[in-house]
């Protein structure tokens, strides 16, 4: 998966893309496939058009995201948000509660000092990094205890 700071990506993406980056490389392990830079940049603007990302940029429906790249990399399985842990206590989305559904990867919310507030980190089970979309800057933050759960079929 590429990183913020990769000139060839949509400038947003490069302002405010790591929740975003995060998902699509937690997709690119689950499927096995790398997502091609300008198909990056097509599920951007998919996802934009389709106001699964907020007129200021916010992700306002993940699972939508998840399957507009699940659908260009031609993968069948679902893949989806499933709940989250926050200080500890972690909470399912109701839907779920009917499905025998673990979780596979996190992604961690961080509280940064800068301008946006947060940065997103795709997590292992153990809550180690395992991609960091702005790891080619140092970037003052601290962990606050919030993961999004993901889980795929």
């Amino acid at each position: 998966m590429y990183l913020q700071n990769n000139k060839e990506l949509h400038i947003e993406i490069q302002k405010v893309g790591c929740l975003f980056l995060s998902m699509l490389r937690m997709i690119e392990l689950i499927t096995e496939k790398e997502i091609a830079l300008e198909d990056v940049n097509s599920i951007w603007e998919i996802a934009k058009v389709l106001r699964y990302l907020d007129k200021d940029l916010n992700m306002k429906n993940m699972d939508g995201v998840l399957s507009i790249a699940r659908q260009q990399l031609r993968y069948k399985q679902s893949i989806y948000s499933i709940g989250i842990t926050q200080d500890s206590k972690t909470s399912f989305w109701q839907w779920t509660k009917k499905f025998n559904l673990t979780t596979k990867y996190k992604i961690e919310t961080l509280k940064t000092f800068g301008k946006e507030g947060t940065h997103f980190v795709l997590c292992n089970l153990d809550n180690e990094i395992i991609f960091d979309s702005y790891n080619f800057h140092q970037c003052k933050s601290e962990h606050i205890g919030r993961y999004h759960l993901f889980c795929y079929e």
